[in-house]
């Protein structure tokens, strides 16, 4: 596994307690490795900063920029961990989950959710963000939800993804004007009504966040689900 020290998300997937910021906002004086679920090549880590209760995020243990950079030769073992992700939150948590990326320029440095290690949020939520979206003057378009068909409309730019409950998937690719950081997160805290702990930097609840893991822990160990 390629890791980079500085990356957070890198520390806490390789268990990694000096580098672990989950591990040092709980604050307990023994380690523990926060990943509920994980395969070869992917892991959950619950969400700081978690817009509801099971927010979670799909990372690669790789660093990447974003999925759009993943190797094709892990699309299916990506499609099988983020299905057996979304199946155990929609039974912890008892919501449709919604999937988005801030997806990275492969050649640039603008933080799009503060963390330059490519993360899919997964959100157990009852909630609509369409009108919300659009309310900003942003318009998604109708994509495939395939990693293939991310590769070929993104490619190295900048890019936002969703993937609704039902399945449909949306993507924007801003032209001159990029949106701003972390504008999914503000969008969801507002359809959830915690419009002022969108940015996780700020409010990182990790009280939340360890409720999350605790519970995920659980379910999957009881599922035989902890290593897929």
């Amino acid at each position: 596994m390629n890791t980079l020290s500085k990356c957070c998300l890198c520390g806490q997937i390789a268990g990694d307690a000096s580098n672990d910021l989950f591990f040092r906002l709980v604050g307990e004086p023994e380690y523990v490795r926060r990943i509920p679920l994980e395969s070869v090549h992917f892991a959950a880590v619950p969400s700081l900063g978690p817009l509801v209760l099971g927010h979670t995020l799909l990372c690669p243990k790789d660093h990447l920029k974003s999925f759009a950079c993943l190797s094709a030769r892990l699309d299916e073992e990506y499609y099988s961990f983020k299905y057996e992700l979304r199946n155990l939150l929609h039974k912890v948590f008892k919501s449709p989950v919604h999937f988005f990326e801030h997806g990275m320029s492969k050649a640039g440095d603008r933080l799009l959710c503060t963390v330059d290690h490519a993360h899919l949020h997964l959100v157990p939520a009852d909630v609509s963000i369409f009108d919300r979206i659009e309310s900003y003057g942003v318009s998604l378009r109708p994509v495939e939800s395939t990693l293939e068909c991310l590769r070929e409309e993104a490619g190295e730019k900048e890019y936002l993804f969703y993937e609704a409950p039902s399945g449909e998937s949306f993507l924007l690719i801003p032209g001159g004007q990029p949106v701003e950081s972390q504008f999914l997160r503000k969008v969801f805290a507002e359809a959830v009504g915690r419009n002022i702990n969108w940015n996780w930097r700020e409010t990182p609840l990790p009280t939340d966040a360890e409720e999350c893991f605790l519970r995920l822990s659980a379910e999957a160990r009881g599922s035989d689900l902890g290593q897929l």
